[in-house]
């Protein structure tokens, strides 16, 4: 019996010998053969058990616990794949050479003085044979495993700064002060890194890349140039020449470019995908009055499917809805179907775009509601643009991005009560961080290349992908942030978030084939803002809700978990309606409207009103929701004297726009009393307006001017005024100007400063002649406007003089 053990091991030792792999110089190593364990390569990870998972060489590597693979050899705990292939060196006949050992040659490599031949068999152990029978030295092609650089960033400006990628629940706002935030209310960015290095994966380095088409990237800027190989220079589409560089001074590029790809080399800021590379593409020239063309879509685009590495293209601009509908282009159709089908060697790019900061419905885009189709591999494919939402440190949706059926995504932004910007990479020397990076990002142009960067991270774990693989990918990995106030369908879609808010982790482990959450990890969920059970949705049935919009008698019927006394409010009346029962709202400090709620100012403060829309009724008997897809819920009407001054009572028991004059309320352009009238839903309550031209009134209706607003570089009819107090004062917003672009008395939006009045000056939000001074000082209250929000406090009670005639107006046939 014991001879016959002997003979077992000896036997077992001779089957398992370890092989020898040799240096030029007649060192060596061994290698132990890897017993039962063989491994498979291909474009894509093939389906089943695995033991490791590598990707190399654009191919990707499988190793298992089955026979009739490549040859898998032990090096200490390691791995190594024996690729049938290997190279010699030596002063003998190659054909002989050949001929002897059963070799292919493949190629020659010059610089080397190495023939590389493919092998019927094992490589290792037929190089091994070549060098010991002294025909010269050979080596095999060795796939090994490398441990990851991936770690968490170290950057200065991160965990201060960059609460999107890493909210820890405290975060620093643009004044400098301390703002208690959400903790987990971010894109599971670390998540993802430690991921990645558990599982030792190396993503490669600049293999793949992101477009960033807009103002320009500076090429040069630290943070973006890596070490060498990061920056493309990139396409000047408005030239038609090689170079991304912004021409004039316009951070909003660099700013898109920093979010997406900001290398993390313990300088400024991190990057959604740090490794990734970038391709800047200059469309814009500066971030106001610029124009594209159809051949410059043409033009791009066609550069973009000329470079495979690029991925994902990110669109921060766009059309405001200040114009309406917009159709779409037949240039863009032809120049984002030509990309999604055939880039990345027709595997297909994605296109990414910010929805908007109107805070409207992104509908009106042609665009965002396009459904672009075309066959990759004869299989039919249906592909929407990505468009991107923003949300807030709260995890709420944000009032000022667009939303509505065509959203895609969304991730985090500016949240402006308080202001906490996203920390970026401007124009070197301009910044407010150090002297190259910006504190203060904002709108959903900062979103989008949060999702963009998320999709380079993507595609780089797993290039074999197509575009519909990877936006499957991103949609079902997103978290469904908010379940009970959301608007969520039971498709898991809502028109606030669309298919939820980034999530990196999941994405990052869907991408590299493993379940969506480790299973050792999924517990019963708790309430701390993470998907603990896996099921997509973020603490379900575990948030108190607050109290707005419920009957009450007095302030404190009012109060809800989380707030004080003074936090909460009952009203009898709100926007012009009269609170039947009393009204709930929220007053808060330093943090935005819980999510359900939407802020509006009332008698000059800010509160939270309950909203309503797709998939959430109001429920309180007596209120009626006022939109189908996202609304108020308001008083419901019996008779039009239920209703706000200028409104109705429809036959659905909610108040209605009729005939809205210029300067008055609506909702779409059949509220507007003329006809060519248009709606500028972007302004509260919306804005009714006709075009006119060179300032002239007598193409306005009576009782109205034609001014010109910088702001979209039209001429357009407004509404008259002789107070702040005939400028809807319900709405809490619109100025009386006493000299907007040499009118005076016009009701429009309050000016963000002097250039918007033209030759005049802007006080306090209102166009005035240079030198003016209030009758009443104390009639002007010290307000400062948001000029990115458009946001004014008001109204002032002073009275304009009496206006000047200008030419005889003529009323436009009404509808």
């Amino acid at each position: 019996m014991k001879i016959f053990s002997i003979l077992l091991i000896l036997l077992f030792t001779v089957l398992l010998s370890a092989e020898r792999v040799y240096y030029s110089d007649g060192r060596s190593f061994e290698l132990m053969p890897a017993d039962g364990i063989t491994a498979t390569v291909g474009t894509a990870p093939a389906p089943g058990p695995f033991i490791k998972r590598w990707n190399a060489d654009g191919m990707s590597y499988v190793i298992r616990a089955e026979l009739g693979g490549l040859p898998v050899y032990r090096h200490g705990a390691g791995y190594l794949i024996a690729r049938p292939e290997l190279f010699w060196r030596g002063t003998g006949d190659v054909a002989t050479l050949a001929a002897a050992y059963g070799l292919t040659l493949v190629e020659i490599l010059p610089g080397y003085e190495l023939y590389k031949f493919a092998v019927a068999g094992d490589a290792v152990a037929t190089a091994r044979r070549i060098t010991e029978s002294g025909h010269g030295w050979a080596f095999p092609n060795l796939v090994r495993e490398v441990r990851p650089r991936v770690a968490l960033p170290q950057d200065p400006f991160y965990a201060d700064y960059q609460w999107f990628l890493n909210n820890d629940g405290t975060y620093i706002d643009v004044y400098g002060d301390p703002v208690e935030t959400l903790k987990r209310a971010d894109i599971r960015f670390e998540d993802a890194l430690r991921f990645l290095m558990k599982i030792r994966f190396e993503p490669g380095k600049y293999t793949t890349k992101i477009a960033v088409m807009d103002s320009g990237v500076v090429t040069t800027h630290p943070d973006l140039i890596g070490d060498g190989g990061k920056m493309d220079p990139g396409y000047d589409a408005i030239r038609d020449e090689a170079g991304g560089d912004p021409h004039v001074a316009e951070s909003h590029g660099t700013n898109c470019a920093g979010i997406t790809a900001a290398e993390s080399n313990d300088i400024g800021v991190s990057g959604v995908c740090p490794w990734c590379g970038l391709y800047p593409i200059l469309v814009l020239e500066g971030s106001e009055g610029s124009a594209i063309s159809e051949e410059m879509y043409l033009k791009t685009y066609d550069r973009l499917v000329a470079d495979p590495a690029i991925v994902a293209v990110n669109c921060s601009f766009g059309v405001t809805s200040e114009y309406g509908e917009i159709p779409m282009m037949p240039g863009v159709e032809e120049s984002h179907t030509n990309f999604m089908k055939n880039g990345r060697g027709g595997k297909g790019g994605i296109i990414v775009y910010a929805s908007g900061n109107d805070g409207v419905d992104a509908h009106y885009d042609g665009m965002f509601q396009h459904i672009f189709e075309f066959e990759r591999d004869g299989v039919a494919v249906a592909h929407r643009l990505v468009i991107v939402g923003a949300t807030s440190a709260w995890d709420t949706h944000i009032d000022y991005a667009n939303w509505g059926m065509e959203l895609g995504i969304t991730a985090p932004s500016l949240s402006s009560y308080p202001v906490i910007g996203i920390a970026t990479t401007t124009i070197p020397g301009s910044g407010d961080i150090g002297t190259d990076y910006l504190s203060y990002f904002s709108g959903t142009s900062a979103a989008a290349p949060v999702v963009t960067g998320s999709l380079g991270f993507i595609f780089s774990l797993n290039p074999a992908l197509t575009l519909e693989e990877a936006e499957d990918i991103l949609y079902a990995s997103a978290d469904k942030i908010n379940p009970e106030t959301g608007m969520w369908d039971g498709d898991g879609f809502s028109p606030k978030f669309g298919h939820g808010r980034v999530n990196l982790h999941k994405a990052a482990r869907l991408a590299l084939g493993y379940p969506m959450c480790d299973p050792l990890t999924v517990t019963a969920e708790v309430l701390n803002n993470i998907d603990d059970d896996c099921d997509g949705w973020v603490d379900e049935a575990l948030v108190s809700h607050p109290k707005v919009g419920q009957p009450c008698v007095a302030d404190a019927d009012c109060l809800s978990p989380g707030y004080s006394p003074d936090q909460v409010a009952c009203l009898d009346s709100y926007l012009g309606y009269t609170a039947k029962g009393g009204y709930c709202v929220l007053k808060p400090d330093r943090a935005p409207c819980p999510d359900g709620t939407v802020m509006e100012r009332i008698d000059n403060q800010r509160v939270c009103l309950l909203e309503c829309g797709y998939q959430l009724p109001c429920i309180r008997e007596g209120y009626i929701c006022n939109a189908d897809i996202l609304g108020l819920c308001l008083p419901q009407c019996e008779t039009s004297a239920d209703c706000p001054e200028g409104h109705i009572c429809g036959d659905n028991g909610v108040c209605a726009i009729e005939g809205s004059p210029v300067g008055g309320p609506c909702t779409s352009e059949s509220d507007c009393l003329y006809n060519g009238s248009y709606c500028d839903t972007s302004k509260p309550g919306g804005y009714c307006y006709l075009l006119c031209d060179q300032l002239k009134d007598s193409l306005c209706p009576e009782g109205s001017k034609c001014i010109f607003s910088t702001r979209s570089g039209t001429y357009l009819c407004a509404g008259t005024c002789t107070s702040d107090e005939d400028c809807r004062p319900e709405a809490d917003y619109y100025k009386c100007h006493l000299d907007w672009t040499e009118k005076s008395g016009v009701c429009f939006r309050p000016c963000r400063n002097d250039g918007d009045c033209g030759d005049a000056d802007c006080q306090e939000g209102r166009c005035v002649p240079y030198g003016w001074e209030p009758p009443d000082a104390e009639a002007v209250p010290d307000v400062a406007v948001v000029a990115d929000e458009d946001e004014q406090i008001g109204p002032d009670t002073f009275t304009l003089p009496e206006p000047q005639e200008d030419d005889s107006a003529c009323a436009l046939i009404t509808i």
